[in-house]
């Protein structure tokens, strides 16, 4: 989909890496994937097809906000000009928060019962987000959600 070299050159371009190293993941949905890597720091570059970008850029921002409610959802990192995401070749891309964990298959009980209990949480966290639908676009991990502490922090 993006040549390693150009997601690279836009990995310095647009979000100030100074030589990230991009390895191919090809662990997205509907998406293509790389780790990224610079300093002892990891993050997820995401690319999606051109006739997706608002649907991608809808997802990001809500991952934005799940994340800012305290549960881990590999929030996207603001480009050096505050967007969401960027182009490589017309190529949608953005940088996400790496979230630590195996991905889940959503196969077996125990994972059925992960997904649904975090999702539990959003939806009463946020029960007017259109984004909060059983078809929404939130990944989960293995990685238990951990609520952030404190006045305001929505903790219950």
């Amino acid at each position: 989909m993006i040549d390693a070299g150009k997601l690279r050159a836009c990995l310095v371009d647009q979000w100030g890496l100074a030589g990230p190293t991009v390895e191919v993941h090809n662990g997205g949905m509907n998406s293509a994937t790389w780790f990224v890597s610079e300093a002892g720091e990891r993050w997820v570059a995401k690319a999606v097809v051109p006739e997706s970008r608002r649907s991608f850029a809808g997802g990001l921002a809500v991952a934005g906000h799940v994340e800012a409610g305290g549960i881990r959802a590999g929030a996207p990192v603001p480009t050096r000009q505050g967007n969401l995401v960027a182009d490589v070749d017309g190529v949608p891309v953005a940088l996400l928060t790496r979230v630590a964990g195996d991905g889940l298959q959503s196969t077996g009980p125990d994972e059925q019962r992960l997904i649904g209990s975090t999702w539990l949480v959003c939806t009463r966290r946020w029960p007017t987000c259109p984004a909060m639908t059983p078809n929404g676009s939130i990944g989960w991990t293995r990685e238990r959600h951990t609520w952030r502490s404190g006045p305001g922090s929505g903790r219950r």
